[in-house]
């Protein structure tokens, strides 16, 4: 892995120092859904936010005619950078849960009760360190931890399976094709032709990969295209236009429905999001994480922060079976800095039964394109759980996570191994 990551943000810290003070009082929506009981702790599994693609701009220029306007400029130093303006979004994000679980933190004061980890890349801990910019101003120095192994264990237990693409519709590849205008010469030379389009890549083996992650990435590039609030021929080459946003979501449909195929496939999720699972049910029952052992000494937290990909929540919410309505997203979309947050919370302070609550947290397609004020929460029950309203008791949680992980059958992708209990 390069270790070319921003320490304490680089260009970014300017910007941060701005908005902290801004960004710590943003309010909680009068819609919001807040369940109700008295708040124990929360865990909470983050996408990293709004990116540049993960292909380079040579790559990416592979499918487009030397005519066409360029790729837009996201302004990273590498592809798959965490941008400045999804930095302050998810500072946004950070904020609210502030705001949202204020009755975990002292006012006023630092959260020191918590605890971050975040996978390796350079999206995933800038991520983490805005989440930390937005929960606890620029007057406090919260860390994040991440591993000193090259690859994370707890996000990359395994090597991916070799599992099939889900077939790819001809309508699909069209729209995409209509809006890309595929394909460069170069790319064209590799099935030995002069000129080609998406679908001769496609029913060539040769080119297959390529075309395949490229149709099935484009839609979410319109949507980070969209945040980086890109006009003209930045956004969709200009082929439509950003209030289109009926058109450019039929591409990120596109995107969702592959996406979710592939990820939440039983023998995938279980393979690449069982260790999470398990390391996140620990700490939704203890007040504790695994990792690293006795993490700062005896103290226990209250807050739980793990900051991954789209890949690590749509595995964990395969696994649970848990689904989110479309709103301003297809169904089951992982939008830049969604979060997967499981709240505990116990019906009356003498209560002495936990009951875990998970949510979905988001920004929609137009607060990204804004200041990321407007964050929407829907409630996800779990199949087979039937405490009050819609949460889950922590001893059917326990079952259901033990069932869904497989431990002995899966051991070979499960780290640092306590039993959960009952």
């Amino acid at each position: 892995m390069r270790d070319t990551r921003r320490d304490a943000f680089g260009l970014m810290a300017r910007a941060f120092a701005i908005l902290t003070l801004v960004l710590r009082f943003s309010p909680v929506l009068a819609g919001d859904f807040v369940p109700p009981g008295q708040l124990e702790r929360v865990v909470i599994l983050s996408r990293h936010g709004v990116r540049s693609p993960t292909k380079g701009n040579d790559t990416l220029q592979n499918f487009r005619k030397p005519t066409t306007p360029p790729w837009p400029d996201f302004g990273v130093q590498h592809p798959a950078d965490l941008t400045l303006k999804g930095a302050l979004l998810i500072q946004r994000m950070g904020a609210y849960y502030r705001k949202r679980w204020a009755a975990l933190f002292e006012p006023d004061a630092c959260p020191n009760r918590t605890f971050f980890w975040a996978d390796r890349d350079e999206r995933t801990l800038m991520t983490a360190r805005s989440l930390v910019g937005g929960l606890a101003g620029g007057a406090c120095d919260l860390r994040v931890r991440e591993t000193t192994e090259a690859t994370d264990p707890v996000f990359h237990p395994c090597k991916p399976p070799a599992a099939e693409n889900p077939p790819v519709l001809k309508e699909q590849v069209g729209l995409v094709q209509a809006v890309v205008d595929c394909c460069s010469e170069k790319l064209c030379e590799q099935i030995e032709r002069t000129s080609c389009q998406l679908q001769d890549l496609m029913d060539d083996k040769k080119t297959y990969d390529q075309a395949y992650d490229f149709i099935q990435s484009f839609g979410e590039i319109l949507l980070f295209e969209y945040a980086q609030a890109f006009e003209g021929s930045d956004f969709a080459f200009g082929k439509i236009a950003p209030a289109q946003k009926g058109e450019w979501m039929k591409l990120l449909a596109i995107h969702a429905d592959l996406f979710n195929k592939k990820q939440r496939n039983g023998g995938v999720a279980l393979l690449q999001g069982a260790n999470l699972l398990y390391h996140m049910a620990y700490a939704i029952k203890n007040g504790a994480p695994l990792i690293p052992p006795s993490a700062d000494g005896a103290t226990p937290v209250n807050f739980v922060v793990y900051v991954g990909h789209d890949t690590n929540i749509a595995n964990v919410a395969g696994l649970l079976g848990l689904q989110w309505p479309a709103g301003d997203y297809p169904a089951n979309d992982v939008a830049p800095g969604a979060a997967l947050a499981f709240e505990i919370r116990r019906s009356a302070p003498n209560e002495s039964n936990e009951y875990v609550h998970p949510v979905m947290l988001a920004q929609p397609p137009d607060s990204l394109r804004g200041d990321g004020s407007e964050i929407r929460s829907v409630p996800l029950p779990i199949s087979g759980c039937n405490g009050p309203n819609g949460s889950c008791a922590m001893s059917d949680f326990v079952k259901i996570v033990k069932n869904a992980i497989k431990h002995d059958e899966n051991n070979a992708c499960i780290t640092d191994w306590r039993d959960l209990g009952d």
